[in-house]
Protein backbone atom coordinates (compact mmCIF):
# COMPACT_ATOMS: atom_id res chain seq x y z
CA UNK A 1 0.00 0.00 0.00
CA UNK A 2 1.25 3.21 -1.04
CA UNK A 3 1.29 5.45 2.56
CA UNK A 4 0.64 8.97 1.06
CA UNK A 5 -0.53 8.74 -3.10
CA UNK A 6 2.08 10.82 -5.31
CA UNK A 7 0.13 13.28 -5.74
CA UNK A 8 -0.28 14.18 -2.16
CA UNK A 9 3.23 13.53 -1.24
CA UNK A 10 5.01 16.99 -2.17
CA UNK A 11 1.71 18.61 -0.12
CA UNK A 12 2.56 16.40 3.33
CA UNK A 13 5.73 17.04 3.56
CA UNK A 14 5.48 20.20 3.39
CA UNK A 15 2.69 20.49 5.78
CA UNK A 16 5.27 18.89 8.29
CA UNK A 17 8.29 20.44 7.88
CA UNK A 18 6.54 23.60 8.48
CA UNK A 19 5.26 22.58 11.58
CA UNK A 20 5.77 25.10 14.00
CA UNK A 21 4.70 26.84 16.42
CA UNK A 22 0.98 29.58 17.26
CA UNK A 23 -0.61 32.36 19.95
CA UNK A 24 -3.58 34.20 21.07
CA UNK A 25 -5.33 37.48 24.28
CA UNK A 26 -11.75 46.04 27.71
CA UNK A 27 -12.35 50.67 29.42
CA UNK A 28 -13.37 53.17 26.96
CA UNK A 29 -13.06 57.11 27.66
CA UNK A 30 -13.94 60.14 25.66
CA UNK A 31 -12.70 60.05 22.14
CA UNK A 32 -12.99 63.84 21.51
CA UNK A 33 -9.07 63.68 21.67
CA UNK A 34 -9.27 61.34 19.12
CA UNK A 35 -11.10 62.77 16.50
CA UNK A 36 -8.33 64.81 14.40
CA UNK A 37 -6.67 61.43 13.86
CA UNK A 38 -9.59 59.64 12.93
CA UNK A 39 -9.15 58.18 9.52
CA UNK A 40 -10.96 57.90 6.13
CA UNK A 41 -12.30 54.54 7.56
CA UNK A 42 -14.42 56.05 9.65
CA UNK A 43 -16.64 57.42 7.33
CA UNK A 44 -17.61 53.90 5.64
CA UNK A 45 -19.24 51.22 5.83
CA UNK A 46 -17.45 47.71 7.00
CA UNK A 47 -17.60 44.99 4.36
CA UNK A 48 -19.68 41.93 5.70
CA UNK A 49 -18.05 39.80 3.75
CA UNK A 50 -14.77 40.67 5.67
CA UNK A 51 -15.68 41.71 8.62
CA UNK A 52 -17.16 37.92 8.79
CA UNK A 53 -14.38 36.51 7.73
CA UNK A 54 -12.13 37.74 10.20
CA UNK A 55 -14.70 38.14 13.47
CA UNK A 56 -12.45 37.29 16.51
CA UNK A 57 -9.29 37.10 15.03
CA UNK A 58 -7.03 39.22 17.84
CA UNK A 59 -4.22 41.32 16.68
CA UNK A 60 -1.46 42.82 18.31
CA UNK A 61 -0.45 46.23 17.20
CA UNK A 62 2.80 47.57 18.26
CA UNK A 63 3.38 51.38 18.03
CA UNK A 64 7.37 52.84 18.02
CA UNK A 65 8.27 56.31 18.29
CA UNK A 66 8.22 57.86 14.90
CA UNK A 67 6.25 60.88 13.50
CA UNK A 68 4.32 58.14 11.57
CA UNK A 69 2.96 56.94 14.77
CA UNK A 70 -0.73 58.80 14.25
CA UNK A 71 -1.01 56.59 10.87
CA UNK A 72 -1.33 53.78 12.96
CA UNK A 73 -4.51 54.92 14.29
CA UNK A 74 -5.73 53.92 10.77
CA UNK A 75 -4.52 51.00 10.84
CA UNK A 76 -5.84 50.25 14.03
CA UNK A 77 -9.40 50.94 12.68
CA UNK A 78 -8.64 49.43 9.08
CA UNK A 79 -8.07 46.26 11.36
CA UNK A 80 -11.30 46.68 12.76
CA UNK A 81 -13.30 47.29 10.16
CA UNK A 82 -12.41 43.81 8.94
CA UNK A 83 -13.82 42.11 11.94
CA UNK A 84 -10.39 41.60 14.37
CA UNK A 85 -10.22 42.60 17.76
CA UNK A 86 -6.98 44.83 18.43
CA UNK A 87 -4.82 45.52 21.16
CA UNK A 88 -2.17 48.04 21.63
CA UNK A 89 1.34 48.30 22.93
CA UNK A 90 3.51 51.18 22.49
CA UNK A 91 7.09 52.70 23.25
CA UNK A 92 7.49 55.59 25.60
CA UNK A 93 8.52 57.69 22.97
CA UNK A 94 5.79 56.76 20.79
CA UNK A 95 3.71 58.51 23.44
CA UNK A 96 5.04 61.55 22.52
CA UNK A 97 3.63 61.67 19.30
CA UNK A 98 0.33 60.01 20.21
CA UNK A 99 -1.07 59.48 23.40
CA UNK A 100 -2.17 56.16 24.73
CA UNK A 101 -5.46 57.42 25.82
CA UNK A 102 -6.45 57.86 21.84
CA UNK A 103 -5.42 53.88 21.07
CA UNK A 104 -7.42 53.12 24.66
CA UNK A 105 -10.69 54.88 23.02
CA UNK A 106 -10.35 53.42 20.13
CA UNK A 107 -9.68 50.01 20.62
CA UNK A 108 -11.78 49.58 23.88
CA UNK A 109 -8.55 47.70 26.19
CA UNK A 110 -6.11 48.89 28.37
CA UNK A 111 -3.20 50.24 26.22
CA UNK A 112 0.55 48.61 27.53
CA UNK A 113 3.67 50.96 27.23
CA UNK A 114 5.13 49.59 30.77
CA UNK A 115 4.65 46.08 31.98
CA UNK A 116 5.65 47.44 35.84
CA UNK A 117 3.68 50.35 35.60
CA UNK A 118 1.12 50.93 38.49
CA UNK A 119 -2.13 50.92 36.46
CA UNK A 120 -0.91 47.86 34.25
CA UNK A 121 -4.08 45.23 34.94
CA UNK A 122 -1.41 42.72 34.32
CA UNK A 123 2.45 41.94 35.67
CA UNK A 124 3.70 40.47 33.18
CA UNK A 125 1.24 41.42 30.28
CA UNK A 126 4.35 40.92 27.55
CA UNK A 127 3.99 37.35 27.85
CA UNK A 128 -0.24 36.94 27.85
CA UNK A 129 -0.72 40.06 25.66
CA UNK A 130 2.17 38.52 22.98
CA UNK A 131 0.68 34.78 23.19
CA UNK A 132 -2.62 35.19 23.00
CA UNK A 133 -2.87 36.82 19.26
CA UNK A 134 -3.02 35.60 16.34
CA UNK A 135 -0.73 38.15 14.36
CA UNK A 136 1.53 40.82 15.55
CA UNK A 137 1.95 44.12 13.56
CA UNK A 138 4.07 47.16 14.64
CA UNK A 139 3.47 49.98 12.63
CA UNK A 140 5.68 52.12 12.50
CA UNK A 141 8.72 50.17 12.94
CA UNK A 142 12.03 52.65 13.75
CA UNK A 143 15.46 51.70 12.95
CA UNK A 144 15.96 50.89 16.86
CA UNK A 145 13.11 48.95 17.14
CA UNK A 146 13.96 47.39 14.41
CA UNK A 147 17.21 46.70 15.35
CA UNK A 148 16.51 45.35 18.81
CA UNK A 149 14.11 42.89 17.46
CA UNK A 150 17.45 41.72 14.99
CA UNK A 151 19.52 41.07 17.63
CA UNK A 152 17.46 40.39 20.77
CA UNK A 153 17.52 43.15 22.95
CA UNK A 154 14.04 42.85 25.22
CA UNK A 155 14.28 46.24 27.23
CA UNK A 156 11.15 47.53 26.87
CA UNK A 157 7.41 46.27 26.71
CA UNK A 158 7.77 46.33 22.62
CA UNK A 159 10.84 43.91 22.33
CA UNK A 160 10.09 42.04 25.29
CA UNK A 161 6.34 41.29 23.31
CA UNK A 162 8.58 40.37 19.92
CA UNK A 163 10.70 37.90 22.01
CA UNK A 164 7.85 36.04 23.62
CA UNK A 165 5.43 36.14 20.73
CA UNK A 166 5.05 33.01 18.48
CA UNK A 167 2.31 34.67 16.05
CA UNK A 168 3.34 35.63 12.80
CA UNK A 169 5.15 39.19 12.30
CA UNK A 170 4.36 42.10 10.14
CA UNK A 171 6.82 45.20 10.23
CA UNK A 172 6.03 47.91 8.63
CA UNK A 173 9.49 50.08 8.58
CA UNK A 174 9.75 54.05 8.66
CA UNK A 175 12.77 56.25 8.81
CA UNK A 176 15.07 58.49 7.34
CA UNK A 177 16.03 57.40 4.09
CA UNK A 178 19.61 57.39 5.05
CA UNK A 179 18.71 55.41 8.31
CA UNK A 180 16.96 53.06 5.76
CA UNK A 181 19.79 52.83 3.21
CA UNK A 182 22.59 52.51 5.75
CA UNK A 183 24.35 48.70 5.75
CA UNK A 184 23.37 47.99 9.37
CA UNK A 185 19.49 48.56 8.58
CA UNK A 186 19.37 46.69 5.60
CA UNK A 187 21.41 43.74 7.19
CA UNK A 188 18.65 44.04 10.47
CA UNK A 189 15.62 43.82 8.02
CA UNK A 190 17.75 41.22 6.23
CA UNK A 191 17.65 39.23 9.63
CA UNK A 192 13.94 39.49 10.57
CA UNK A 193 13.27 38.35 7.11
CA UNK A 194 15.19 35.57 7.68
CA UNK A 195 13.12 34.99 11.48
CA UNK A 196 10.31 34.61 9.27
CA UNK A 197 9.08 37.89 9.68
CA UNK A 198 7.45 39.92 6.69
CA UNK A 199 8.17 43.37 5.93
CA UNK A 200 5.94 46.28 4.14
CA UNK A 201 8.50 48.09 2.18
CA UNK A 202 8.25 51.45 2.85
CA UNK A 203 7.20 54.19 0.38
CA UNK A 204 9.26 57.08 -1.40
CA UNK A 205 8.62 60.70 -0.57
CA UNK A 206 9.14 63.29 0.94
CA UNK A 207 9.93 63.14 5.02
CA UNK A 208 9.06 65.36 7.76
CA UNK A 209 12.71 66.49 7.57
CA UNK A 210 12.52 67.40 4.07
CA UNK A 211 14.45 64.53 2.49
CA UNK A 212 12.79 62.88 -0.88
CA UNK A 213 13.90 59.23 -0.74
CA UNK A 214 11.96 55.88 0.34
CA UNK A 215 11.71 55.74 3.87
CA UNK A 216 7.90 56.95 4.38
CA UNK A 217 5.35 54.35 6.00
CA UNK A 218 3.17 52.74 3.81
CA UNK A 219 -0.13 53.56 3.49
CA UNK A 220 -2.16 52.16 6.58
CA UNK A 221 -4.64 50.52 4.03
CA UNK A 222 -1.46 48.83 1.94
CA UNK A 223 -0.83 47.41 5.98
CA UNK A 224 -3.79 46.44 6.50
CA UNK A 225 -4.34 44.61 3.73
CA UNK A 226 -0.94 42.74 4.02
CA UNK A 227 -1.91 41.86 7.93
CA UNK A 228 -5.48 40.23 6.77
CA UNK A 229 -3.30 38.27 3.88
CA UNK A 230 -1.21 36.67 6.77
CA UNK A 231 -4.37 36.01 8.66
CA UNK A 232 -5.79 34.43 5.53
CA UNK A 233 -2.28 32.29 5.21
CA UNK A 234 -2.73 31.17 8.87
CA UNK A 235 -5.99 29.70 8.37
CA UNK A 236 -4.91 27.99 5.13
CA UNK A 237 -2.12 26.47 7.43
CA UNK A 238 -4.44 25.15 9.59
CA UNK A 239 -6.43 23.02 7.40
CA UNK A 240 -4.20 22.25 5.02
CA UNK A 241 -4.18 18.50 5.90
CA UNK A 242 -8.21 18.13 6.28
CA UNK A 243 -9.48 15.07 5.13
CA UNK A 244 -5.80 13.54 5.81
CA UNK A 245 -5.93 10.43 8.00
CA UNK A 246 -2.32 10.00 9.91
CA UNK A 247 -1.06 7.58 11.72
CA UNK A 248 1.27 7.99 14.08
CA UNK A 249 3.73 5.57 16.41
CA UNK A 250 5.30 7.20 19.44
CA UNK A 251 7.03 5.85 22.51
CA UNK A 252 9.23 2.80 23.65
CA UNK A 253 8.08 -0.62 23.34
CA UNK A 254 8.87 -3.20 27.15
CA UNK A 255 10.04 -6.86 25.94
CA UNK A 256 9.25 -8.77 28.79
CA UNK A 257 12.11 -11.29 30.41
CA UNK A 258 9.72 -12.50 32.76
CA UNK A 259 6.75 -11.60 34.63
CA UNK A 260 8.74 -9.11 36.70
CA UNK A 261 11.64 -8.02 34.36
CA UNK A 262 11.57 -6.15 31.16
CA UNK A 263 13.66 -4.56 28.33
CA UNK A 264 13.11 -0.82 27.38
CA UNK A 265 14.36 2.61 26.80
CA UNK A 266 13.82 5.83 27.92
CA UNK A 267 11.81 7.06 25.30
CA UNK A 268 9.38 9.33 26.15
CA UNK A 269 6.83 9.57 23.49
CA UNK A 270 7.22 13.53 23.49
CA UNK A 271 8.22 13.50 19.04
CA UNK A 272 5.34 11.59 18.23
CA UNK A 273 2.85 13.15 20.54
CA UNK A 274 4.27 16.76 19.30
CA UNK A 275 3.59 15.27 15.26
CA UNK A 276 0.29 14.30 16.30
CA UNK A 277 -0.94 17.18 18.12
CA UNK A 278 0.92 19.50 14.94
CA UNK A 279 -0.98 17.38 12.57
CA UNK A 280 -4.48 17.34 14.53
CA UNK A 281 -3.53 21.35 14.49
CA UNK A 282 -3.67 21.43 10.81
CA UNK A 283 -7.22 19.35 10.05
CA UNK A 284 -6.10 15.94 10.21
CA UNK A 285 -7.57 12.30 11.96
CA UNK A 286 -4.73 11.40 14.03
CA UNK A 287 -4.28 7.69 15.55
CA UNK A 288 -1.00 7.07 17.37
CA UNK A 289 0.20 3.29 18.40
CA UNK A 290 1.95 4.60 21.45
CA UNK A 291 4.35 2.01 23.38
CA UNK A 292 5.27 2.97 27.20
CA UNK A 293 5.43 6.59 27.25
CA UNK A 294 6.14 9.68 30.06
CA UNK A 295 4.80 12.08 28.02
CA UNK A 296 1.10 13.10 28.58
CA UNK A 297 -0.89 12.18 24.92
CA UNK A 298 -2.54 15.00 23.27
CA UNK A 299 -6.21 15.99 23.34
CA UNK A 300 -8.74 15.18 20.07
CA UNK A 301 -6.28 12.44 19.23
CA UNK A 302 -7.04 8.70 19.61
CA UNK A 303 -4.53 6.57 21.08
CA UNK A 304 -4.13 2.76 20.70
CA UNK A 305 -1.61 1.27 23.44
CA UNK A 306 0.45 -1.35 22.21
CA UNK A 307 3.54 -2.21 25.14
CA UNK A 308 5.28 -4.95 22.83
CA UNK A 309 6.87 -4.84 19.43
CA UNK A 310 4.84 -7.35 18.38
CA UNK A 311 1.49 -5.50 20.02
CA UNK A 312 2.75 -2.24 18.26
CA UNK A 313 3.11 -4.01 14.93
CA UNK A 314 -0.35 -5.78 15.09
CA UNK A 315 -1.80 -2.54 15.71
CA UNK A 316 0.12 -0.80 13.02
CA UNK A 317 -1.11 -3.35 10.77
CA UNK A 318 -4.54 -3.26 11.86
CA UNK A 319 -4.66 0.91 11.47
CA UNK A 320 -2.27 1.51 8.80
CA UNK A 321 -4.90 0.47 5.95
CA UNK A 322 -7.39 3.16 6.98
CA UNK A 323 -4.57 5.88 7.00
CA UNK A 324 -3.12 8.00 4.26
CA UNK A 325 -0.14 9.17 6.02
CA UNK A 326 1.95 6.89 8.30
CA UNK A 327 4.96 8.04 10.62
CA UNK A 328 6.93 6.08 12.77
CA UNK A 329 8.43 8.07 15.61
CA UNK A 330 8.62 4.80 18.32
CA UNK A 331 11.66 3.66 19.67
CA UNK A 332 11.08 -0.47 18.66
CA UNK A 333 12.79 -2.77 20.50
CA UNK A 334 16.49 -4.20 19.13
CA UNK A 335 15.53 -7.22 20.95
CA UNK A 336 12.70 -9.57 22.31
CA UNK A 337 13.09 -12.60 23.95
CA UNK A 338 11.71 -15.65 22.18
CA UNK A 339 8.69 -15.35 19.34
CA UNK A 340 8.43 -12.94 16.47
CA UNK A 341 9.94 -9.48 17.27
CA UNK A 342 9.97 -5.87 15.75
CA UNK A 343 13.35 -4.38 14.97
CA UNK A 344 13.13 -0.61 14.66
CA UNK A 345 15.71 0.16 12.00
CA UNK A 346 16.87 4.21 11.40
CA UNK A 347 14.79 6.07 14.75
CA UNK A 348 12.07 3.98 14.42
CA UNK A 349 11.28 5.02 10.18
CA UNK A 350 11.01 1.45 9.02
CA UNK A 351 9.99 -1.84 10.79
CA UNK A 352 12.15 -5.50 10.13
CA UNK A 353 10.61 -8.50 11.65
CA UNK A 354 13.34 -10.76 13.46
CA UNK A 355 13.31 -13.81 15.36
CA UNK A 356 15.17 -14.31 18.43
CA UNK A 357 14.80 -17.81 20.48
CA UNK A 358 16.26 -18.58 23.64
CA UNK A 359 18.29 -21.52 23.90
CA UNK A 360 18.16 -22.39 27.74
CA UNK A 361 19.91 -26.09 27.26
CA UNK A 362 23.95 -24.83 25.57
CA UNK A 363 26.62 -26.28 27.46
CA UNK A 364 28.03 -22.77 28.01
CA UNK A 365 24.32 -21.41 29.76
CA UNK A 366 21.31 -19.69 28.34
CA UNK A 367 21.97 -16.59 26.35
CA UNK A 368 20.18 -14.58 23.96
CA UNK A 369 21.41 -13.85 20.68
CA UNK A 370 21.03 -11.23 17.82
CA UNK A 371 19.07 -12.37 14.98
CA UNK A 372 21.04 -13.57 12.04
CA UNK A 373 22.42 -16.45 10.30
CA UNK A 374 22.84 -19.13 12.21
CA UNK A 375 26.88 -19.80 12.85
CA UNK A 376 28.33 -23.14 12.03
CA UNK A 377 28.87 -25.10 15.12
CA UNK A 378 32.73 -25.60 15.86
CA UNK A 379 34.44 -28.68 14.37
CA UNK A 380 35.72 -31.07 17.43
CA UNK A 381 39.76 -31.33 17.44
CA UNK A 382 40.35 -34.74 16.09
CA UNK A 383 41.43 -37.67 17.93
CA UNK A 384 44.14 -40.14 17.82
CA UNK A 385 44.59 -42.26 15.39
CA UNK A 386 43.64 -45.25 17.46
Amino acid sequence: MALVSESRTKGVVFAFVKIARAARAVLHSGREGSRLLMSSFESKEPEPARACEFNGRRVALGVSGGIAAYKAVEVLRGLQRAGCEVRVGMTKRACEFVTPLTFRALSGAHVVVDDYAPDNPDPIAHITFSQTVDLFVVAPATANIIAKFANGVADDFLTSTYLASNAPVLVAPAMNTTMLLHPATQRNLARLRADGARIVEPDAGEMACGTIGPGRLSEPEIIVAAALEMLREKDARASDLAGERVLITAGGTREEVDPVRFISNHSSGRMGFALAEAARARGAEVTVVAGSTSAEAPRGVRVVRALSAAEMRDAVVREVANATVFIAAAAVAVFVIGGLGVWGLGHGLAFRALECRRRAHRRRGSRVRRAGPRRPAPRAAPGPPF
